[in-house]
C-alpha cells in the first residue's frame, strides 16, 4: 500500500464550472490513523448548514458497509467535522467519502462536482509492516508499545509511527532525506548539528520519539520523518567498487574516499590524505569517524590545528595552482593566503585549500561573481544570492580569516567552536559552518595533495605535534635549497 504522509487537515475547492460527469478523486491513504480520530475538513468557502450530513459525508469499512460517525457543521461554515460515534477498530481500513452534489454552498447553487474518497488505515501506535517495496506496505498488527513490535517483527518486517519508518531490523541503512537537522537527545530539544540530504548513519537504536544515530562517530538523535530506513532486501550491492555503502581505499598510498548516495543509488570519490600503514594497497574498508582504520587511529589534515603555521611561501602556492589549473583565477593570490595566515595566525596551505574546495578553483560562479572564495554567507537553498560581495579575492580571504576563524571559529569564545581543526562532524569547524559532512575531509585532501607536491613538508606538522617551522622557504631561492634541517 502506498504511503502519501499523514495530515491532520485537507483542504477541498467547491467547483464552479459546470462538469458534465463526475469523476471520484482520492486523497493520498493515511496510515497510523488513531482510534478516535476526529476528522476536520476544510472547504474554500462557507457551506449551506442543512446540506452537512451524514448523506454527504460518511465513512464505510473495507466491506463497504457504513460506520456510524457524527457529521457536523463548525461555526466558521467552513469546517465539516466527521468523529466516530464509537473508535474505529485498530488494524481496520476504512475510507472516507464525501458525495458529490450533497453539499451546497451557502451563496448560490455550486456543489462539489467530483465524489472524494480518502482511505485510512486504523492502527495503534506502533504498526508493523511488511515492504512489498520502500514506496508500497503490506499492513500487519499494530501495538502500544514499540518493544511489543520488535519482540513480534517477522522477517522483512518494519515498524511505523506516524506514517514513518520508526524502527528496522540489524543490517538495515539509514540516509538522511535532505537537510537534517540533529539534536543532543531524544528530546530533540537542542540541535547539534546539520547535513545534508543522503548521508549515510550508523543506526543506533529508536527512542520514543527520535532515531538514534552516529554521525562521525558521535552520537546523535534525529527527527523519524528526516530519515529513511533500507532494508537490506532493497540495498543495492552491484560489485566490489558499487557495494551499496560508502567506503574507502588504499591507492597507490593515498586514502580515497567513495561515498554511496543510497537514495539516488550513485558514487562519489575524493582523495582523503596519506593512506594508514594499517591499510594494505588495494584494501577497502569501511569507517563511520574517518579516522579509525582496522581498528587503528589515523590522522590526517582535518585533525591538524589550524594556528599552525606551515613551511610555503605565495610562490609555491601558486606554483601548486597553476600544476593543476593552468586557468585558476586563484594563481598569483598565493602571497594573500601567506600574508594574511601570518597575519591572524593561521596555516596557508589551509586557507590556499578551503578557497580550492568552495570556490571550484576560483572558477566558480560565487567566486567569479562576488570575488566570494568560501562561500561565505552562502546558504543552503539560497547560495548565490546569499552570499556575500567582495572588492577582491584579497577581501574575501580577510574576511574569512579576521571575521569567521580568529572571531568565531577558531577561538574558545567563539561562537561556532568545535575545535581548532577543520575536523568532521563530531568536532571542528565542519559541525558548525557545513551541511557536507565530509567538508571537512575533502579540504584536508586538497592541503594533502598540495603537500605532497610541494614536497611533503606539513605533514611533519600532523606527525609531529611538537614540530615548529622556525623560517617559511625563502621567496628567491630554489626549493631544494630552502628547505629546513629534517
Amino acid at each position: 500500500m502506498r504511503w502519501f504522509g499523514f495530515f491532520l487537515f485537507a483542504a477541498l475547492f467547491l467547483g464552479f464550472a459546470t462538469c458534465a460527469q463526475a469523476e471520484t478523486k482520492e486523497w493520498g491513504e493515511k496510515i497510523n490513523v488513531a482510534p478516535d480520530k476526529t476528522w476536520k475538513i476544510e472547504f474554500n468557502t462557507e457551506l449551506e448548514r442543512s446540506s452537512v450530513n451524514d448523506f454527504a459525508v460518511m465513512v464505510e469499512d473495507e466491506n463497504e458497509i457504513g460506520y456510524p460517525v457524527t457529521v457536523t457543521l463548525m461555526d466558521d461554515d467552513k469546517t465539516v467535522k466527521v468523529e466516530p460515534e464509537t473508535d474505529y477498530l485498530v488494524d481496520t481500513k476504512y475510507t472516507l467519502h464525501i458525495v458529490e452534489d450533497r453539499i451546497k454552498a451557502k451563496h448560490g447553487k455550486n456543489t462539489i462536482q467530483n465524489k472524494v474518497e480518502m482511505p485510512f488505515y486504523v492502527s495503534k501506535e506502533f504498526q508493523l509492516v511488511t515492504l512489498d517495496s520502500l514506496e508500497d506496505w503490506d499492513f500487519g498488527t499494530s501495538y502500544d508499545s514499540l518493544s511489543e513490535g520488535v519482540a513480534n517483527a517477522g522477517e522483512g518486517q518494519v515498524i511505523i509511527k506516524n506514517g514513518n519508518i520508526f524502527w528496522a531490523p540489524e543490517g538495515s541503512q539509514l540516509v538522511t532525506n535532505a537537510f537534517t537537522i540533529f539534536y543532543t537527545d531524544a528530546s530533540l530539544g537542542t540541535s547539534s548539528t546539520y547535513v545534508n540530504g543522503q548521508v549515510e548513519l550508523n543506526y543506533v537504536r529508536s527512542r520514543s520519539n527520535a532515531i538514534e544515530a552516529e554521525l562521525a562517530g558521535k552520537r546523535v538523535f534525529v527527527k523519524p520523518e528526516d530519515v529513511t530506513f533500507i532494508p537490506e532486501d532493497f540495498q543495492k550491492i552491484e560489485s566490489d567498487s558499487r557495494p551499496g555503502a560508502s567506503y574507502y581505499r588504499n591507492v597507490n598510498g593515498t586514502l580515497q574516499h567513495t561515498i554511496y548516495r543510497a537514495l539516488s543509488n550513485s558514487y562519489v570519490t575524493y582523495s582523503y590524505g596519506k593512506a594508514p600503514d594499517s591499510l594494505g594497497e588495494g584494501e577497502i574498508v569501511t569507517s563511520w569517524d574517518g579516522t579509525t582504520f582496522n581498528g587503528e587511529e589515523a590522522t590526517f589534515f582535518n585533525n591538524l590545528d589550524l594556528r599552525r603555521q606551515g613551511h610555503y611561501n605565495g610562490e609555491m602556492l601558486d606554483e601548486y595552482i597553476a600544476s593543476q589549473h593552468p586557468d585558476s583565477p586563484l594563481i598569483g593570490h598565493g602571497d594573500a593566503f601567506v600574508t594574511v595566515a601570518e597575519e591572524q595566525g593561521v596555516n596557508a596551505l589551509y586557507l590556499m585549500a578551503h578557497a580550492i574546495h568552495e570556490s571550484a578553483w576560483g572558477k566558480s560562479a560565487i567566486a567569479r561573481d562576488k570575488n566570494n572564495l568560501f562561500g561565505i554567507d552562502a546558504v543552503d537553498g539560497n547560495a548565490y544570492d546569499g552570499a556575500m560581495v567582495f572588492e577582491s579575492f584579497e577581501g574575501s580571504i580577510r574576511y574569512l580569516a579576521e571575521k569567521k576563524l580568529t572571531t568565531e571559529y577558531l577561538v574558545e569564545k567563539g561562537e561556532h567552536f568545535n575545535g581548532y581543526t577543520l575536523g568532521n562532524k563530531s568536532t571542528g569547524m565542519n559541525v558548525k559552518y557545513a551541511s557536507d559532512p565530509y567538508w571537512g575531509q575533502k579540504i584536508a585532501g586538497h592541503m594533502y595533495r598540495a603537500d605532497q607536491y610541494l614536497g611533503g613538508h606539513d605533514q611533519k606538522l600532523l606527525e609531529d605535534e611538537n614540530y615548529e617551522v622556525t623560517e617559511r622557504f625563502g621567496e628567491d631561492e630554489e626549493n631544494s635549497e630552502e628547505k629546513p634541517e629534517e
